[in-house]
């Protein structure tokens, strides 16, 4: 999602203007989480730093709907948006499953790892060149980065060797030109005030409450990309 952005032609000379140090704080927000998750993971506490990756995703969101509402988009937005999401959905969650999990595979397990950060930052490079309307082209980091979360706080549950295999796979459906609904697609059928609910009070709860159930629609978010490429491709072109 692009984030704090200036259309100002003039900004790098004369400064950003007020307004747009609100979708600025927002983005770095999302990086002070992605930051703050490195750090609970290196000290061990895997549901802080699953849930720090989550919330990098309401910084991630309200960046760009604060950009936009106060028309101060622009590229240099974009950019920083980007580089926070490295951080935030790229290194933080690859750093927690390797601390929960991928260290215990000798080099497999920090080869997977540095695969899923060197798809994330080609994701995000990529993102800003290659666009469709309705749909993200690859698997979008945040979903990415939440889904080997989540997944890495369930580790010790996991068979062996699973989160290893979800950790290449998530790589790969980053950079693949697999179509994944946006966020007005996927909720298309809510009203949109009800779409707002589900993410600011149904998430959250769910968090809480029951996190695997999130996990759940996560994986169920994994499977509308293939699923939707193999309805275009049985419905030709005009699918």
């Amino acid at each position: 999602m692009p984030g704090m952005q200036t259309s100002t032609p003039d900004a790098s000379e004369h400064g950003f203007p007020r307004a747009a140090l609100v979708p600025l704080a927002l983005s770095l927000g999302g990086l002070a989480c992605g930051v703050a998750s490195i750090l609970a993971s290196a000290s061990g506490e895997f549901a802080t730093a699953a849930v720090l990756v989550i919330v990098a995703i309401f910084f991630d969101g309200l960046d760009g709907a604060a950009a936009r509402a106060l028309r101060v988009e622009g590229p240099f937005g974009e950019m920083l948006d980007s580089l926070c999401d490295v951080i935030g959905f790229v290194v933080a969650p690859a750093f927690l499953a390797y601390q929960a999990d991928l260290r215990s595979y000798d080099l497999v397990g920090p080869a997977v790892m540095f695969a899923f950060i060197a798809c994330g930052a080609i994701r995000l490079a990529r993102f800003p060149l290659i666009k469709a309307k309705a749909y993200f082209l690859g698997l979008p980091t945040p979903a990415s980065g939440a889904t080997l979360g989540m997944l890495s706080l369930y580790a010790g549950e996991l068979p062996e060797g699973l989160l290893v295999v979800a950790t290449g796979g998530l790589a790969i459906l980053m950079v693949t030109l697999i179509r994944f609904p946006k966020f007005n697609t996927t909720l298309r059928f809510l009203p949109p005030p009800m779409r707002w609910v589900f993410v600011l009070v149904v998430v959250p709860s769910l968090i809480v409450f029951q996190p695997k159930a999130l996990l759940g629609l996560m994986c169920l978010y994994l499977l509308s990309g293939p699923a939707i490429e193999l309805r275009l491709q049985r419905g030709g072109p005009g699918a």
